[in-house]
């Protein structure tokens, strides 16, 4: 098995249009699951949304590559200023603690799933920070 290092680079070394498609196709998964679990289609975009948000602000920093990437895997075509205000603030403690929760109750599959949807987040800007590592670390743990 690879190193995290040599997945994370995997992923970084991605064209933009494979990232979208795995983000696509893990989405589906995790929707399927919410799904599953009695969400409604409201409740289950407001979680994809939400991962979003976490994944965005890992590093407390977002720009055209995640707006667009964005709009190209969840559908919404917004403003620049609808998707930040979306995406603002998911790196608050309380927030980070409640996704972590969230994602380690979810069947190992769909917790690769979720983690990979967020890898292809995080990488869709052609960097993956430190932060953004410590994140997923956490995430994996």
């Amino acid at each position: 098995m690879s190193s995290l290092t040599e997945m994370y680079q995997k992923y970084l070394d991605l064209d933009n249009n494979s990232r979208i498609n795995i983000a696509l196709n893990c989405g589906k998964e995790i929707i399927s699951y919410l799904s599953g679990q009695g969400w409604n289609a409201d409740q289950r975009m407001a979680f994809i949304v939400n991962l979003f948000k976490l994944f965005v602000s890992a590093d407390k920093s977002t720009g055209d590559a995640e707006y667009n990437f964005f709009k190209s895997v969840t559908g919404y075509d917004c403003s620049y200023d609808a998707y930040f205000d979306a995406v603002n603030y998911g790196s608050a403690s309380d927030f980070v603690t409640t996704f972590d929760n969230c994602i380690d109750s979810m069947p190992d599959n769909v917790k690769y799933s979720t983690l990979t949807f967020g890898l292809c987040v995080m990488a869709c800007d052609g960097k993956l920070t430190v932060t953004e590592q410590q994140l997923l670390d956490r995430l994996l743990a």
